[in-house]
């Protein structure tokens, strides 16, 4: 799509007009702004050329979310005569994206839930394998004593699987890793 310093558009090909759901010549004139709905763009640019997403809202009430790169596009004499922009429908990545987000934090709410519930009844298990070492430790001879404490084992095993599982529930996600900073600096 081309679009003129004030932001019209000038000329649209036919990808861009299937992509904006409406006929080419419908385009011509029309601001960008009529289809913006939510714009970001990205944090670097590369020399004259801008890069980032746009969600477009389409005369039908359908959204699109778009890449876009821009390039401004200047007169022999330097005049700014406005930019072209090359546009890729990403809708579809977007929603998959979204939905694979979605079923990732179920099932690490899952897992987490899991966890938990398997951790409760391993700590009474535990607490009272150790209490009953303390207790009656002497009354329970030396083959009692080997009980307890291959049960204290198979504790302290299941403890590491359940800290293994939640490990593997946070994997991907980067821990907030905070840091000094000159308050000068930023202001």
């Amino acid at each position: 799509v081309a679009v003129d310093c004030s932001g019209r558009v000038q000329y649209g090909n036919p990808a861009c007009a299937r992509l904006f759901g409406t006929a080419a010549a419908e385009a011509i004139g029309l601001h960008v702004s009529a289809w913006l709905e939510r714009h970001e763009p990205d944090e670097e640019a590369q020399g004259e050329v801008r890069r980032g997403h746009v969600e477009l809202r389409l005369p039908s009430g359908d959204l699109r979310w778009v890449a876009y790169s821009l390039s401004r596009v200047s007169l022999p004499d330097g005049t700014d005569a406005g930019a072209v922009a090359f546009l890729r429908d990403e809708t579809e990545r977007r929603r998959d994206e979204l939905r694979l987000s979605r079923h990732a934090e179920e099932l690490e709410q899952t897992i987490r839930s899991l966890a938990h519930d398997l951790r409760s009844p391993l700590v009474s298990v535990l607490g009272f394998s150790r209490l009953l070492r303390e207790d009656f430790g002497g009354s329970l001879g030396e083959r009692g004593a080997h009980f307890l404490d291959r049960i204290a084992a198979a504790g302290r095993s299941m403890e590491n699987l359940i800290r293994d599982l939640l490990d593997f529930a946070r994997i991907g996600h980067e821990g907030v890793q905070r840091t000094l900073v000159d308050p000068r600096e930023v202001l």
